[in-house]
């Protein structure tokens, strides 16, 4: 039930395997520098914080029971092909992109406080 704070300024990859919401779930997450390239499905049982995040493989996905706040950089699928519906209970965009093209999402409120979507 703890932050778990990622600073690292390159892309550091975050494999959390097999995570769900009763194996390996996050509590709140906050990525304060550069990406994080996520190898598996980050579960999040509150809220996320993000300075841009990209997804691998063809099945990834975010999900986001809380607020899930994009600052920063962005928000992308690094693979075009990929279907998976990430989920956010409320998905902020208060800096960088969201980029859909790739991605489907499935959020309960989506609010624009300064960012881009394409």
């Amino acid at each position: 039930n703890g932050l778990m704070l990622f600073t690292n300024a390159s892309i550091p990859e975050i494999a959390v395997q097999g995570g769900s919401l009763t194996n390996n779930p996050f509590y709140d997450v906050e990525i304060s520098g550069g990406k994080v390239y996520w190898a598996a499905n980050p579960y999040i049982l509150n809220n996320c914080k993000l300075n841009g995040t990209q997804f691998a493989g063809s099945s990834g996905y975010m999900h986001v029971e809380g607020i899930c706040e994009n600052v920063s950089n962005d928000y992308n699928e690094s693979n075009t092909s990929t279907n998976a519906n990430h989920y956010f209970g409320t998905f902020v965009l208060s800096g960088g992109t969201i980029e859909l093209t790739a991605m489907e999402i499935t959020v309960g409120s989506f609010r624009n406080t300064g960012g881009t979507v394409s």
